[in-house]
């Protein structure tokens, strides 16, 4: 099998899958641990792919950029906002992280 099969071949497992197993993926494609390494590395260098021990998984688990996923579900994600608000009282100090519904709770 040729290489340019081979990273198709695994990039389209992922796709489906969500991570894939370099072990299952030697076996699948007939070809070393080492062949199995060395295009998983080459897939991760180019941003195909994100390298994890064992294996591998999705680049990014949100492939969205933020103005994109701001007009994902975007009423819903308001609708949570405010709901969320409610356990909130004057006074209180929370710690929020940097994603999208934290910034819809504290911009509604």
């Amino acid at each position: 099998m040729l290489r340019e099969e081979r990273l198709q071949i695994i990039l389209k497992m992922l796709e489906t899958d969500q991570r894939v197993s370099s072990v299952q993926l030697a076996e699948i494609l007939n070809v070393s641990d080492d062949t199995i390494r060395r295009d998983l590395n080459e897939l991760d260098e180019n941003g195909l792919l994100k390298k994890v021990h064992g294996g591998a998984i999705p680049k990014s688990p949100n492939p969205y950029k933020l103005t994109e996923r701001i007009n994902i579900s975007h009423e819903e994600k308001i609708v949570l906002a405010q709901k969320a608000q409610q356990f909130f009282k004057d006074g209180q100090v929370i710690i929020l992280d940097n994603g999208l519904n934290s910034f819809l709770l504290v911009s509604h």
